[in-house]
């Protein structure tokens, strides 16, 4: 077993109904595969799970390490812990796997590979500040590196662990990636001001992807993304907090404008995902707590009580507490995924914690 460094959680941090259903749906509904592999999502019609992968493995540990943190149940670390060894194994096998003559080779997209190595980072930073084990922190390492060798621009979304490796080891070469970025990020912002025109975020001329555009709702999803990357400099001093404060006010209008548009629309005409609502709720959050923001509450209670229309209800332990992808027709054309329940789930337990204000914004806990 390994050994922790115990962070207390707070005493009147109290798991609601739906937090509760939601971490028994990823203890004890089968996402977590034979071998502690985690699957991407539960398909209702055929009854089957998804592959597993890296991501979902990451955003799993990352959520259950939150749960242990804010709720202090020892099971969420127990597990946390288990299949982060088996996280940092796959990493090491990735990274060696896919890298030929110094650069990672692969047939996927620049973005999609940057997103998953810096969940994987986070994650295995998560444990390191928990267990203090060497593995999760010599791994994190080795993954902030491999990122490096991949080909393509980075978008400021997958610099997230960048930035927060450079906390943890105080080391100015991960900040200067990230810095390099975030410059570099800014001055994209027309190109999200023109979303509105079906124009391309800026996520998308980051990462070098070359393929057909997503569509509106997805792109919100990476929207959502961007301005959570952009917190950590909004409590910066200097010109790019300045830079950064214009970009944010500007994207999160946007942002919140199209999916209150979309809202009205039924699930056949742009169906929001469940993420883009979760997201969205979870930057009221962060952002009225660290002062950037006036809170919208009727707006927050508006996107809180969506996300608990999404959660299942069904008796079937495979379905029930985890969080549809999207609104269906029925329970048996629905989908059941990971990152939907953890980030639906830190949200609506944040915004219960921000209404009996125990709510504090930690950015290295955002799943």
């Amino acid at each position: 077993m390994l050994s922790l460094v115990q962070k207390s959680a707070t005493a009147h941090n109290v798991l609601s109904d739906r937090t509760q259903l939601a971490a028994e749906w990823l203890l004890h509904s089968g996402i977590c595969r034979p071998g502690f592999g985690i699957a991407d999502e539960y398909r209702t019609n055929g009854r089957e799970y998804a592959p597993e992968s890296n991501k979902a493995t990451a955003y799993y540990v990352s959520t259950l390490i939150w749960l242990f943190e804010t709720y202090g149940q020892t099971r969420y670390i127990d597990r946390a812990l288990t299949t982060a060894q088996l996280l940092s194994q796959s990493a090491l096998v990735m990274y060696v796997s896919t890298c030929t003559d110094g650069m990672a080779t692969s047939d996927r997209p620049t973005y999609s590979r940057l997103d998953e190595c810096s969940a994987i980072l986070r994650a295995l930073l998560r444990c390191w500040e928990v267990s203090r084990h060497s593995e999760f922190l010599d791994r994190a390492m080795e993954c902030a590196i491999f990122m490096q060798r991949i080909p393509g621009r980075c978008p400021l979304e997958s610099t997230r662990g960048w930035l927060e490796l450079a906390d943890e080891t105080e080391s100015r070469q991960w900040r200067k990636l990230h810095d390099r970025v975030l410059g570099r990020s800014l001055n994209l912002d027309p190109e999200f001001l023109e979303f509105g025109d079906s124009k391309p975020a800026p996520s998308s001329a980051a990462s070098g992807n070359n393929t057909a555009l997503s569509p509106p709702t997805a792109e919100l999803t990476r929207q959502c993304c961007f301005l959570e990357a952009l917190l950590p400099t909004l409590v910066r001093p200097g010109r790019q907090s300045l830079a950064a404060r214009r970009v944010f006010e500007q994207v999160f209008a946007l942002a919140s404008n199209a999916v209150r548009a979309l809202s009205s629309k039924t699930p056949d005409e742009n169906p929001v995902p469940t993420e883009t609502y979760a997201r969205l709720l979870r930057l009221r959050l962060y952002a009225a707590g660290l002062g950037l923001i006036r809170l919208d509450a009727g707006q927050a209670e508006y996107e809180a009580d969506l996300l608990g229309e999404m959660q299942a209800a069904h008796y079937d332990p495979k379905i029930r507490g985890g969080f549809y992808t999207c609104p269906g027709s029925s329970i048996f054309e629905r989908v059941v995924g990971l990152a939907a329940t953890a980030v639906s789930a830190q949200a609506l337990g944040q915004w219960m914690q921000f209404k009996n204000g125990s709510f504090q914004p930690d950015l290295a806990q955002m799943i």
